[in-house]
Parts: structure tokens; sequence; C-alpha cells
């Protein structure tokens, strides 16, 4: 009777610790991937470089958003009568970014940053300049679950996001979600 007791609870907590990371990695992507679609549907990217690669071999999404129409008169370096790009602390040459950063396993992120210079590219990851939008974040350089793509013919973005939870109580040691795809026209 001891035995079968022990048996269930384990496959309890099992079972527990198996819903609660679907839950947990589920939440996180749909959260992030929220957030992008949205930003997305109202930002352009540099022409020459959309996508660049980071030094984990991850790919990094560079563009801008509207800061509004026509500011020419409250920012000089806005043009006349157009719509003013840049990011929200830097008007024509400010850029948002999202990346991938961290270590394998757990740590993990997808962050968006907000870079100051002229070149479409961060290379420093600062609190001050960066958000975390999601956090353990799958990706490995042989099968890169997460990814961005660029088909400049179409302003096409496409979004490929997986997380995964490690912990040594889940069969395999891991939950892994399905991996999220969106495929996001920008507006400009």
């Amino acid at each position: 009777a001891g035995l079968v007791f022990v048996t269930a609870f384990l496959t309890g907590q099992t079972s527990y610790l198996h819903a609660d990371a679907a839950l947990i990695v589920q939440q996180e992507s749909r959260r992030a991937f929220d957030a992008m679609v949205r930003e997305l549907r109202q930002a352009r990217v540099n022409a020459g470089t959309p996508i660049t690669t980071n030094p984990n071999g991850s790919k990094q999404l560079n563009f801008q958003v509207a800061r509004g129409y026509n500011l020419k008169a409250v920012e000089p370096a806005c043009p006349e009568n157009e719509v003013c790009w840049g990011s929200e602390v830097v008007v024509t040459t400010g850029w948002v970014h999202y990346a991938i950063v961290g270590v394998a396993g757990n740590a993990l992120q997808l962050i968006r940053c907000i870079d100051t210079t002229v070149e479409p590219q961060i290379t420093t990851y600062t609190a001050a300049s960066c958000r975390v939008l999601a956090n353990n974040v799958r990706f490995d350089e042989v099968n890169p679950a997460a990814t961005f793509a660029y088909r400049q013919s179409t302003k096409l973005v496409t979004i490929n996001l997986q997380t995964e939870y490690l912990n040594a109580g889940l069969p395999q040691g891991r939950y892994t979600a399905p991996q999220l795809t969106s495929k996001v026209r920008l507006r400009n």
C-alpha cells in the first residue's frame, strides 16, 4: 500500500511540474510574440541591414518606429510633412532591436533594445537600454528555433520563437513549448 501511495504521489508531482512548465513557457512565448507583432506592424527596417547575426549565432532584427507625422517644428531632424522615424529616444538615427542573448539553457532571453548610434547593430546590452520580452528562449546554432527573417520585396518579417523550461523533475528534464511563427507586414 505504501509503494502504491509513493508511486501515485510521484506521478502526480511530475504531472503538476509538467503542467506548470507548459503554462509558464507558453505564456512567456505568447506575451513576447504579441508585443513584437503589435510593434512591427508600425515599423520599418533598414534596407541595407535589417537582420544581423550576433556572436552567439542568433539573428537580430533592426528596425525603427514611427515617432509621428510632420514633427519638423518640435524635432528639427525630422523631414517636413513626412513620417519621422527613429527610436523612442533618438529621432532619425535611433534604432530598436530584437535579439537573443544569454547562455544556453534557461538563461537565454529575447530582449528589445534601443541603440542611440547611427549604426543599426547593437553590441552592448545594458539594463538602461534593453528590456526582457521573454525568458527561457530556446536557441542553438544547429537548429535555431528563435529566428528573424526579412523579405525586402514584400516588407514581410517572419518571427519564429520557441521557449523551453529545464527542470530535472520533468520527463526528459525539460518542457519545450510548440514553436510560434508569425509573418508581419511592415508599415513602410
